[in-house]
Order: structure tokens, then C-alpha cells, then sequence
């Protein structure tokens, strides 16, 4: 294994994220640390650098994060 990378700057979630691997990216959503309850999906094709934060699509907001999984 090797050290932790730190997470993204500035980013705060409520709750535990969900992860899953699509096309050898890994994908990352979590619901935001605010009352707007958002979802928010980030990726990595290398675990160290990701992209910013996107908003999932409009008007979906969440009381929990469910788990996902994509087949590849």
C-alpha cells in the first residue's frame, strides 16, 4: 500500500462517500456538507489527481448516499 493522498482542497461531505470504477477512472460521489444536500461526482484515472467536483443533475438532492456499482 502506499500513503494516503490527502483529500481535495476545500471539499467537505456529509456522511460516507460512494466509490466505484468505470473504465479504468475512479469515480467518487458524496452529498454536500450543507443543507442543499447535492450531489456531487468527481474521477481519477490515477487516484491522485481528480477532477473538480461536478453537480449531479439538477434538482436531485439526498437524505443518504446510497452505494454504486457500474459493470465494466
Amino acid at each position: 500500500w502506499t500513503t494516503p493522498a490527502k483529500g481535495y482542497p476545500g471539499i467537505t461531505f456529509q456522511g460516507s462517500p460512494t466509490m466505484t470504477v468505470f473504465n479504468n477512472k475512479l469515480y467518487i460521489a458524496f452529498k454536500a456538507n450543507d443543507s442543499s444536500n447535492t450531489l456531487y461526482v468527481t474521477s481519477s484515472s490515477d487516484g491522485v489527481n481528480w477532477t473538480t467536483p461536478a453537480k449531479g443533475y439538477p434538482g436531485i438532492v439526498l437524505g443518504f448516499l446510497k452505494t454504486y456499482g457500474l459493470n465494466n
